[in-house]
């Protein structure tokens, strides 16, 4: 009798050993009836070209060596490229706030020793400082920057100054990282330029060629983004984006909250999301952050891109099409990707459907640009009232211009640019 009852404890224990492994088995292979089409849309991924880390982003428009009173563009943008990261990596020794000082005293010390300067578009909070180079601090004693200089001499520093104000920090950093910069600088050969000052808007200098420049025409195939693939992108629920065509073969896309039009020959976008009422705006180094994360949500840096504008007054950021280190504009904002903000959320993204490809010989010959005194000399000639008050900016950049009705091929025209009293504009300088 007590055999049989062993023994049949011994079955059921067999038993259930089964039955837990079966459900186990069960449990690894099921596969609930989840509808997998609607989820995959909704999380999908969709890869328009790169995404970018800010200090990709957010770089200098400049690039100018001091050394004994004169002043040198760096004009290769493989040497620059390099110098702006070696820059950003540098260890930071101590911080010294520099409150009330002396700009004149300061920037002639820095001019006439040797020193490079790295001239930003546009005033940066100083925060961001934080996402483009080494983390230094989270409290700061100035609020923005438009300048970064590294004074090479025996005690190195970094410098961030705001040439409107007249405060900057100090930052001593390590001999063997201003020992790199040296040798950076020192590649540079024939594309080192002597350039020459002026003093400009709110004071800040401003640096121009002291002699013309040279530069050739650059044609490109080019490519275009998918509506599609835009589509994706931009709206929540891409299957629930209804579609409309019109006569001139324009397209639009509305979910009935956001609208998406594809303008200009399938060249441009307009994206506009009125949903959110503006109940606050953001600071400065979160809407700088948040639009360069937005373009990366979708991998949208198509060609080399630079922050070249923010405003916090109406909530909007520019960044600018850069070939070969320069800006590259046009009329009516193709070379340009714009965003502004309501609240947490992107209101309005503007932007080209066309990006530059492959780079082919066009047969033409280079441009001699005039130099910066012949600029200075015609703006005062035809510009009514001209004042270097006013003058923000003044570069040679380049113009695209497409080369047929498909816009499949495109050419960049060197030409000098100003920005004047808030705007960008083209220069042209009849040849003499």
């Amino acid at each position: 009798m007590k055999m049989n009852f062993e023994r049949t404890k011994s079955v059921v224990l067999l038993l259930l050993v089964l039955l837990s492994l079966a459900l186990t088995w069960g449990l690894w292979t099921f596969q609930p009836q989840y509808d997998f089409g609607k989820r995959a849309n909704k999380a999908q991924v969709v890869t328009i070209g790169e995404k970018r880390q800010f200090n990709e982003v957010i770089t200098p428009i400049q690039f100018i060596y001091h050394h004994g009173g004169y002043h040198y563009g760096l004009l290769d943008d493989w040497i620059t490229n390099d110098l702006y990261h070696i820059v950003m990596d540098v260890n930071v020794l101590d911080y010294e706030y520099l409150d009330h000082i002396t700009k004149r005293g300061l920037l002639d010390t820095l001019h006439n020793g040797s020193s490079l300067e790295l001239v930003f578009p546009v005033q940066l909070p100083v925060t961001i400082s934080n996402y483009i180079m080494k983390p230094v601090r989270q409290e700061w004693d100035i609020a923005s920057f438009d300048r970064i200089f590294v004074h090479i001499s025996k005690n190195p520093a970094l410098y961030l100054i705001a040439t409107a104000g007249d405060q900057a920090i100090k930052l001593p950093i390590d001999m063997e990282d201003v020992r790199k910069i040296q040798e950076k600088i020192g590649q540079v050969g024939g594309s080192k330029q002597l350039f020459f000052s002026i003093n400009a808007r709110d004071g800040q200098r401003l640096y121009l060629p002291d002699n013309q420049i040279s530069l050739t025409p650059l044609t490109f195939t080019t490519a275009r983004i998918p509506p599609t693939e835009i589509k994706n992108a931009l709206f929540p629920d891409p299957n629930g984006v209804k579609q409309y065509r019109l006569n001139n073969g324009e397209e639009s896309f509305t979910d009935e909250i956001r609208a998406l039009e594809i303008l200009q020959n399938q060249t441009m976008l307009r994206y506009v999301n009125p949903a959110k009422q503006d109940v606050y705006g953001l600071e400065p180094e979160e809407l700088i952050l948040k639009s360069v994360e937005f373009v990366n949500d979708h991998s949208g840096w198509t060609d080399s891109y630079m922050l070249i504008d923010w405003k916090k007054a109406n909530q909007s950021v520019q960044f600018q099409l850069m070939v070969n280190g320069y800006p590259v504009f046009h009329p009516n904002g193709m070379t340009t990707i714009y965003e502004s903000w309501s609240e947490s959320e992107v209101y309005e993204y503007n932007r080209s459907l066309i990006n530059l490809r492959f780079q082919i010989d066009n047969g033409q010959e280079s441009i001699l640009l005039p130099s910066g005194r012949e600029l200075l000399s015609y703006l005062t000639q035809v510009k009514p009232n001209f004042s270097l008050s006013l003058l923000e900016f003044a570069l040679i950049g380049y113009e695209i211009e497409k080369k047929d009705s498909d816009f499949t091929v495109a050419t960049i025209q060197p030409s000098w640019f100003i920005k004047y009293d808030g705007k960008w504009e083209k220069v042209s300088i009849p040849n003499r």
